[in-house]
């Protein structure tokens, strides 16, 4: 199953926005609007589906044990959905317009590395919060930082600044405690096009840490994603996520 057609089925759908109830919506001059809910990604992309990484049993396939992964150099496919608001948009800013919230849908496989290299078998990595999953549903659920997911705590932190290029600096991270964290930074544009140099890590506490400083990051994920001052929604994707081996 390939990354995909998580969300291929995504962009025939129109949505509109909101920032602090958990929909956000692009206006022309970039801000928010309590009109509605942006339209859904697929469901095999919004269905939390975080799990222990199974034994290898018969040595067909790829070595997915935790202990004896962590203990040689992998390198994956990892993607992450990710949508945060309520960020911080000015340098030095203490506050934020309110508590920074986040949708995560991620997820490794072996990708054009081949299973024997990643050595992890395709799953979900990280999921906090959902994205609308049926056709003509418009409800997309965020987490809060300090709110819990399956009775796990949430911390979200995030900033998207922006620059005087017009561009966004944005460094951003969730984590779902006791299931793992997704970081994201880097320079973010706002036309429709690839965003390159993206650094991501990739963290849980069974399959330990995978990062790449050069993932791309783009805005088909949904119709109105994008980034604005305190608020993003991107797809990131790193084909060559390196998770060296234990010392």
């Amino acid at each position: 199953m390939s990354f995909r057609t998580l969300t291929s089925s995504a962009f025939a759908f129109a949505c509109l926005a909101v920032a602090a109830c958990g929909t956000i919506a692009a206006e022309p001059d970039g801000g928010a609007s309590d009109s509605g809910g942006p339209a859904p990604l697929p469901d095999a992309a919004t269905t939390s589906r975080d799990s222990s990484v199974p034994d290898a049993t018969d040595g067909s396939g790829p070595d997915t044990s935790p202990s004896d992964a962590a203990a040689r150099e992998r390198t994956c496919e990892t993607e992450a959905i990710v949508r945060f608001e309520n960020c911080v948009m000015t340098t030095g800013d203490a506050g934020r317009p309110a508590t920074p919230q986040v949708i995560v849908e991620s997820r490794i496989a072996a990708g054009a590395n081949g299973p024997t290299v990643c050595a992890v078998a395709e799953q979900s990595w990280l999921t906090i919060g959902s994205y609308a999953s049926t056709a003509g549903t418009n409800f997309h659920r965020p987490v809060r930082d300090g709110e819990t997911e399956g009775g796990d705590r949430v911390g979200v932190s995030c900033s998207v600044l922006p620059e005087a290029d017009g561009s966004f600096r944005i460094s951003a991270e969730a984590t779902r405690e006791r299931s793992g964290t997704v970081r994201v930074s880097g320079i973010f544009r706002q036309e429709n096009a690839p965003q390159t140099g993206i650094q991501v890590v990739f963290e849980r506490p069974d399959l330990g840490k995978f990062a790449q400083s050069d993932c791309v990051a783009s805005y088909d994920a949904n119709v109105v994603a994008g980034v604005f001052p305190g608020r993003a929604w991107f797809r990131v994707t790193c084909p060559r996520a390196v998770s060296p081996g234990a010392p």
